[in-house]
């Protein structure tokens, strides 16, 4: 019988904490994965009789059968974190990070092709590690998405600019960047793009939305914002509000679609909402922190997730 539920993460992290917390407050089991705890983890992945993935998973929160696994959270942290922040005894710090990709190396490759349901598999997760790519997924599911250029080319920065005149900056793979409008400051040392390609939309006025979409539910919030990244507020440069609200029914079923698209349960859509009611998408997240909109907006985001997890169903069978 498939039943136990793995959660993967960082113990400390908000958003996997949230989780786990559910999971207490209704006395249901899991077995947790903590990044803290890897040199206490046995995991063993061999082919099954089935001809799946099988094998045998060990941690301070008990021993599992993988073919009895039911469901996965996975939320790892970056593995040089787990590895400055382990609780664990590691030989040394080249040894630890060798111990680290080595379990999770496994542990990617076990919840990418397990036969139970993971929220959510590494290769979804991997369409926001090129935001270039994850926009023509965007665009086929009919959502809006500014002009944009990628570029090593200051020339190309310099005419970009004056046929959009405010441009947004921002990074092109999954890293956490700050979007900012371009500054003429930021302007007189374009010349330093040449060293890495860069990101450059036009700037879309409107009103933010982030859309975090859970199986089959979604949770719409509005976010109203003076500054160029409401991520960055921190109460003294700028207002912030997050408020739950309805989308419209049009733009609720373009985003359920697009998870779908991306083969993500959870996603977390960022949406601008024009003054003439145009809606753009600008990335979708497979990672989402949503316990931060679950505690300002009060949507009940750890639950939805721990009902999918219990619910063990494949959305995408």
């Amino acid at each position: 019988m498939r039943c136990p539920v793995v959660l993967w993460g960082f113990s400390g992290d908000a958003t996997i904490d949230a989780v786990r917390g559910e999971f207490a407050r209704r006395g249901e089991p899991y077995v947790f994965v903590d990044q803290r705890e890897y040199g206490a983890i046995r995991f063993e992945l061999e082919a099954s009789e089935w001809g799946g993935p099988g094998g045998s998973l060990e941690c301070g929160t008990g021993l599992v059968d993988l073919d009895t696994v039911g469901a996965v959270f996975v939320r790892p942290l970056d593995g040089r974190e787990v590895v400055r922040q382990s609780r664990c005894r590691l030989p040394s710090a080249e040894a630890g990070v060798r111990e680290v990709i080595d379990i999770e190396r496994r542990l990617f490759a076990w919840t990418d092709v397990a036969a139970s349901l993971v929220v959510n598999r590494p290769s979804a997760m991997a369409s926001n590690l090129s935001k270039p790519l994850q926009s023509e997924h965007i665009r086929d599911q009919g959502l809006a998405v500014p002009a944009t250029l990628v570029t090593t080319s200051p020339a190309d920065v310099h005419e970009f600019v004056a046929e959009h005149s405010v441009v947004i900056c921002k990074s092109v793979s999954g890293q956490f960047s700050i979007t900012s409008k371009l500054t003429e400051d930021d302007l007189d040392r374009i010349d330093e793009v040449v060293n890495c390609p860069t990101q450059f939309q036009e700037h879309v006025a409107g009103t933010d939305w982030r859309v975090h979409v859970i199986g089959d539910a979604v949770f719409p919030c509005e976010i109203r914002c003076d500054a160029d990244d409401y991520r960055v507020i921190d109460g003294r440069n700028g207002q912030l509000e997050i408020i739950a609200r309805p989308l419209p029914t049009p733009i609720a079923d373009r985003c359920l679609a697009l998870a779908r698209a991306l083969r993500l349960p959870l996603a977390g859509i960022d949406l601008r909402r024009t003054s003439d009611d145009q809606w753009y998408c600008f990335e979708v997240n497979g990672a989402p922190v949503f316990d931060y909109y679950e505690r300002v907006a009060g949507q009940p985001l750890a639950a939805a997730v721990a009902d999918l997890l219990l619910s063990g169903r494949e959305l995408f069978a």
